[in-house]
């Protein structure tokens, strides 16, 4: 099947494409910042923010997200005392 879309410049507001599964860690940095954080179980989110640069060190707590929370934040790290699970990144 043709994709008509294929040619459409990439925005922040349009479709996701692709996405991995986030592995929580205090040093590791994601390969690419997210548009998106989807969060399969419940939990608290300590995540770093990420700006158009690609230069950030803004932390924030997200705390009580409920299961299928779907978080628009540009992040590119989220820390390991997380304690939502299932989470992906989407870009």
């Amino acid at each position: 099947m043709a994709d008509r879309f294929s040619r459409q410049v990439k925005q922040l507001d349009s479709p996701f494409t692709d996405g991995f599964s986030v592995t929580t860690s205090n040093t590791t940095v994601f390969a690419q910042p997210t548009r998106a954080l989807y969060i399969g179980e419940a939990g608290n989110l300590h995540l770093e923010m990420t700006t158009s640069d690609g230069v950030s060190n803004t932390e924030l707590t997200f705390v009580g997200l409920p299961a299928g929370t779907m978080l628009n934040v540009r992040a590119h790290k989220v820390f390991s005392n997380t304690t939502a699970n299932s989470i992906i990144g989407l870009y």
